[in-house]
């Protein structure tokens, strides 16, 4: 017996072991907990990496799918980071061989090796504790539900995961060689993050300050650097916006306001004459804003902290409402946040500072927007400030005594019953 666990013990240290292991797992849980479909017709990104192959921006979508409509064009008003993605699957299969649920799974299980890995940079845990915080991640919050049930929209939060925890890594290598290397590859990832989600912009304080107290010796030539990095696709998506709207800034979710919320003014946009939109544009939002408002902010924080399940009298007895349920429900161990600077070295607690000043930075157009991301288990739209979330709580669940490590088998059976199986 004392053979065979040295066996399984030297098995496991060897180098990238546990990462594969965590690779592979987690594409299984992933796998077996999707419905399976044999094509994901909610596949936005497919249609926008065709026509990028084609040379176009402009699309031309089924009925079903959203899209927003602007100089006589039709375009998808998601960001255009997951379409870099699509790009060489779409060149191989084409949109109609491509499903892109299979990305979708190959991007959860790489999030899970990343995430082990910016602990592990980070001296987090343990192995076995980082273990039980990857999978409080990939199992225990509503980015179990977005990558089982792959659609466009969760894509987009998948994608966002995929390229902030490659930026985090990055970021964090503990070692000085290929420094500024490092710091130029965070930025450009951190870059490719904002293509997905605009809202992950605002995690850049993290990655400043983060540089400021870890990277004292030549601080401009690293801040340079990681800013060069994020320059790269920062300006490409000004770029795109440029070829679509005529103006750097994205005006695509101001478009869905209008359509969604002021749909009469919408239409009037679009019986203008194509040349004249951006200025009809720039009227509209003089006159109705984009959408954002502080009037929301009561509304969003009840959908964050307050909205509980429904209690009803017959199977499955509890119901996670589908226009969204407080993160207290769905995932109560990301509470352990607050206790994050419990008995933490001075450094740590500046990160764990840089970590919440992000978090919040980007939950704010979350909580001044007018909708709170429609259909959905739990609050998708805290996927866009989770990876800062959940490394604050994996710091304030050390140490990981008996009682957390309960609060997080509830999490994972929240989201694994009604976020997944009652979901399908």
């Amino acid at each position: 017996m004392q053979g065979k666990l040295n066996g399984i013990t030297l098995f496991f240290q060897k180098k990238y072991t546990v990462e594969i292991c965590i690779f592979i797992s987690a594409f299984i849980v992933f796998f077996s907990f999707s419905n399976h479909p044999d094509f994901v017709f909610y596949n936005n990104f497919s249609y926008l990496a065709d026509s990028m192959l084609s040379g176009r921006l402009d699309v031309s979508l089924p009925s079903y799918l959203e899209s927003t409509e602007f100089g006589g064009r039709q375009f998808v008003h998601f960001g255009p980071g997951p379409a870099l993605l699509h790009l060489p699957f779409i060149i191989i299969w084409g949109i109609d061989g491509f499903n892109t649920l299979y990305l979708g799974l190959l991007l959860g299980a790489s999030n899970a090796v990343l995430f082990y890995l910016i602990l592990k940079n980070l001296k987090i845990g343990d192995i076995k504790e980082r273990l039980w915080f990857t999978s409080f991640l990939m199992f225990g919050t509503v980015n179990f539900h977005l990558t089982s049930l792959v659609t466009s929209w969760s894509l987009g939060h998948i994608s966002m995961l995929f390229f902030v925890f490659f930026a985090i890594y990055f970021l964090t290598v503990p070692s000085a060689k290929n420094q500024f290397l490092n710091l130029f590859l965070s930025g450009l990832f951190f870059g490719l993050a904002v293509t997905c989600r605009m809202s992950a912009l605002l995690g850049v304080i993290f990655y400043l300050g983060y540089i400021f107290i870890r990277k004292k010796e030549r601080l401009w030539q690293s801040i340079s650097c990681f800013v060069a990095g994020m320059s790269i696709f920062g300006a490409l998506y000004m770029l795109y916006n440029c070829a679509r709207y005529g103006t750097i800034t994205d005006q695509s979710y101001t478009l869905v306001f209008f359509k969604d919320s002021l749909r009469h003014l919408y239409d009037e946009l679009q019986a203008q004459p194509p040349e004249s939109h951006l200025d009809y544009l720039k009227e509209l939002i003089s006159l109705h804003g984009k959408g954002f408002h502080i009037k929301h902010i009561p509304e969003s924080l009840k959908y964050l902290f307050l909205v509980p399940p429904k209690v009803q009298s017959d199977f499955p007895f509890l119901v996670f409402e589908i226009w969204g349920t407080a993160l207290t429900f769905v995932s109560p161990a990301l509470y352990f946040a607050a206790s994050a600077w419990w008995k933490k070295s001075a450094e740590q607690k500046i990160v764990a500072w840089l970590l919440l000043a992000s978090a919040t930075a980007i939950a704010v157009p979350f909580m001044l927007f007018w909708a709170n991301g429609a259909a959905q288990f739990g609050m998708r739209y805290s996927m866009d400030f989770m990876p800062y979330l959940i490394l604050l709580s994996c710091m304030g669940l050390l140490p990981l005594r008996l009682y957390k490590k309960g609060v997080i088998v509830i999490s994972v059976a929240v989201c694994t019953i009604w976020g997944v199986v009652l979901w399908n």
